[in-house]
């Protein structure tokens, strides 16, 4: 007996992909998200496109806990940011760009950062040192502030 595939499974599904240029590159890391069932987590896919506009699977993660998508690149391309976010939290995982596009799977990142108090990051140059926002008055000059920025090197946390 042939049973035929519920509608939901034999359909079509297109999923738009939102890419990013790596800096001083013809290349891009494209993502493809779905919303897993638990909200407020994500599936992600991520793929490499080439200068021929050619992807390539890198990897892809399953959000069991975390909001997962791609930061974003340090000035120079030289690393890849990786964002997740678990009840507003933000962390970023830095990869060396070219380690994450041969082995997106098993690389380990350079440098995670990881603090209560930081809103995002900003920016990060190819020697490390990140523009960071801080989430409101700690780590800033005045006590005051509703939130701040300020520069850290990110192989040299606390």
């Amino acid at each position: 007996e042939i049973h035929d595939l519920p509608m939901s499974v034999s359909q079509h599904l297109a999923l738009p992909l939102e890419c990013k240029t790596i800096p001083t590159r013809h290349e891009q890391i494209c993502v493809a998200t779905t919303q897993a069932k638990l909200n407020p987590v994500n599936d992600v896919v991520f793929y490499h496109r080439d200068k021929q506009q050619q992807l390539t699977l890198l990897q892809a993660k399953h959000g069991e806990i975390a909001l997962m998508w791609l930061h974003g690149f340090s000035i120079g391309g030289k690393y890849t940011i990786m964002g997740e976010a678990e009840e507003g939290h933000p962390r970023f995982i830095i990869y060396l760009t070219d380690a994450y596009l041969s082995n997106a799977s098993t690389v380990k990142p350079v440098a995670v950062i990881s603090d209560y108090f930081i809103a995002s990051l900003e920016s990060l140059d190819d020697n490390g040192m990140a523009e960071i926002r801080f989430l409101d008055s700690n780590g800033c000059d005045e006590p005051d502030a509703l939130g701040c920025n300020g520069i850290i090197d990110i192989f040299k946390q606390d």
